[in-house]
């Protein structure tokens, strides 16, 4: 039996550019678009970068209220997780300003010793002293099962961060 080279490798072609035209297509329509949708209706919350990879959906996100953020946080990570279909979902927080990077950078070792500890109920202490020694205009943490949240802001600048309680203690960047 002899083959012909041409038609052989355009049949090659042809199956590649649907294989891989399909798969884009899906993870287009079926789980970008729904995910930036559902984030554009959620007006408290700003998507500034959306990545997707075999095992992971990662984004990064600014939220615009501190008295929101856990549960805007906890709707947006479960219904993601939904779309993502067994990938990894993580959201990465904004942090807005040079000075709260290093506020953050010089004051987190006392949470994450608490969260390790698990001594929760320091953990409002902690912000408290916190708010007071850096003169912050608000400080707030907040505590479920699984995390930890925590705003803090002076002036213009603020910063979210998610402190996972069973995993390595890590602000999300």
């Amino acid at each position: 039996m002899n083959l012909r080279a041409m038609p052989v490798m355009l049949s090659l072609i042809v199956s590649l550019v649907f294989l891989f035209g399909g798969w884009f297509v899906y993870q287009q329509f079926y789980v970008q678009q729904p995910i930036q949708a559902f984030l554009k209706q959620k007006e408290q919350v700003t998507l500034h970068d959306m990545q997707m990879t075999k095992t992971q959906v990662i984004l990064h996100l600014d939220f615009a209220n501190p008295d929101t953020f856990v549960n805007d946080y906890k709707e947006i990570k479960d219904y993601i997780a939904t779309k993502a279909e067994g990938r990894t979902v993580i959201i990465n927080l904004t942090k807005h300003g040079e000075s709260m990077k290093n506020l953050w950078e010089e004051e987190y070792f006392g949470l994450a010793e608490a969260i390790q500890k698990q001594e929760y109920s320091r953990i409002p202490e902690i912000i408290e002293e916190m708010g007071k020694k850096r003169h912050l205009e608000k400080t707030l943490a907040r505590m479920d099962e699984q995390n930890v949240y925590v705003f803090l802001q002076s002036g213009a600048d603020h910063l979210y961060a998610v402190l996972p309680l069973k995993e390595e203690v890590r602000p999300n960047e």
